[in-house]
């Protein structure tokens, strides 16, 4: 069978359908990538080999977490698919790198406008033009909102994960004029509750494994499914 890294049967690692797509613009279009370059983590690399003792193509979501101190307000989102059926291999970095993500949703309207910005440290400093009005900068203290009628737009801002298309995996709600900080923690492996498609929020109830960045990892599914996380 497939062993090739992070890939389905197209054998594209993380290979995004136009259902995918159109379902992830129900809240927070996905944006293109702008840049082939994407270092997670600056120099780290983040890698997982993923091995069933039993083909029970054990479904996955990829998502992201942040670092302590965690928002109270952030949420995990299904920013990738990945199903596992005999041995799968993951290089974050290459098939599912980091990037800053915010959107602005102005109310009344289908969906919000995104942008990105490729991740290498938490310290990165750069500023994405949501709206003609509404542009968040981001330094070494954090994500700095400008003034802006938070009854007409609902800022968010975190991580996204992709390559060609990079889909929010984790987002955090803004206030106007607000500094927000929201470091990097690692990527999130979680079993699908079945239904899952891109786009979705990644519940406390789902069976998860938080990888950190800069290590590399083996998770194993024993013959009745249970999942392992280890650092090689």
């Amino acid at each position: 069978m497939d062993t090739t890294a992070g890939s389905d049967a197209t054998g594209q690692p993380f290979a995004i359908t136009p259902a995918d797509r159109a379902d992830a613009r129900r809240r927070f279009p996905p944006v293109t990538a702008t840049s082939t370059f994407a270092a997670t983590g600056g120099t780290s690399v983040t890698t997982v080999e993923i091995v069933a003792e039993v083909d029970y193509a054990i479904p996955l979501v990829a998502t992201f977490a942040a670092a302590s101190p965690i928002p109270p307000s952030g949420q995990q989102m299904v920013a990738a698919l990945q199903t596992v059926d005999t041995k799968v291999y993951i290089d974050f970095n290459r098939d599912l790198p980091l990037w800053w993500f915010a959107a602005a949703y102005k109310t009344g309207e289908i969906a919000a406008n995104t942008a990105t910005y490729v991740y290498t440290s938490d310290a990165d400093v750069f500023s994405l033009a949501l709206t003609p009005s509404i542009t968040v900068t981001h330094d070494s203290a954090g994500w700095k909102m400008p003034v802006y009628d938070g009854t007409q737009y609902a800022v968010t801002i975190g991580f996204g994960l992709g390559t060609s298309l990079v889909f929010f995996a984790y987002a955090v709600p803004a206030s106007p004029n607000a500094t927000v900080l929201v470091n990097a923690g690692g990527y999130v492996l979680a079993q699908s509750s079945g239904t899952q498609t891109i786009g979705d929020p990644v519940t406390n109830s789902q069976t998860a494994w938080s990888m950190p960045l800069g290590d590399t990892y083996l998770l194993t599914f024993d013959s009745t499914g249970t999942g392992t996380l280890t650092t090689t």
